[in-house]
């Protein structure tokens, strides 16, 4: 499988990260994970990944992690996006951000900063 495109991920559940620096969000996975990730859940009913982007404006890092989980637990793995592919995702999170809020993901995460910083004067 090559990169991942817009058909293959869905961002869900958009959220401030808890040190308020950057969003995360659940990516919708729309391809074949064990083709992707050479997981193998296809073929077992108690086993998915789940796929998440954690992005910090400030330093254009995008960090990706998927857990496998199954029944008897669930195991973390980093997932290094290809450049298109952290394109795409940034993008993605933008444009869902600004769907959301009306803000960029810079906006945001800075009105918040401020809104936090007031509520605690």
């Amino acid at each position: 499988m090559g990169d991942l495109t817009k058909n293959d991920i869905e961002v869900c559940d958009l959220e401030i990260n808890d040190d308020g620096d950057g969003i995360s969000a659940y990516l919708e996975t729309l391809f074949d994970v064990d083709e992707k990730f050479g997981t193998n859940v296809n073929d077992d009913d108690d086993s998915w990944v789940n796929f998440y982007a954690e992005y910090f404006p400030e330093s254009g890092e995008l960090k990706c992690t998927y857990f496998v989980d199954r029944a008897n637990g669930s195991d973390e793995h980093e997932y290094v996006p290809s450049a298109n592919e952290k394109s795409l995702i940034i993008s993605m999170l933008e444009e869902e951000c600004q769907k959301e809020s009306g803000y960029s993901i810079s906006e945001f995460l800075n009105s918040y900063t401020e809104e936090s910083s007031l509520s605690l004067s």
